[in-house]
């Protein structure tokens, strides 16, 4: 973490680096594809409307989110295998 005054007087302010708002964006997303029950019609749709909004090229996004989606999928199987076996 990177602490800076802003202003003279005023209590020092935490502030994110980069790098970290990259970690808690990846881990954002993360989650919201484990949650997420799109087709992959809508995901793909979606990669179109994010490169078009945000100018990122359409095959640095699918990459992406295809390392996402396999981690994703990786901790939901890893969880599910330890859930399934707790009985109540």
């Amino acid at each position: 973490m990177l602490y800076v005054n802003l202003s003279p007087g005023k209590e020092v302010r935490n502030v994110l680096t980069t790098e970290r708002k990259g970690q808690i964006s990846y881990e954002l997303l993360k989650a919201k594809v484990k949650r997420s029950d799109g087709s992959l019609r809508e995901i793909r749709r979606e990669i179109g409307n994010i490169s078009n909004e945000t100018g990122i090229d359409q095959n640095e996004l699918r990459q992406f989110f295809r390392e996402i989606f396999t981690e994703a999928m990786e901790e939901a199987l890893t969880l599910s295998k330890y859930t399934s076996e707790v009985t109540i």
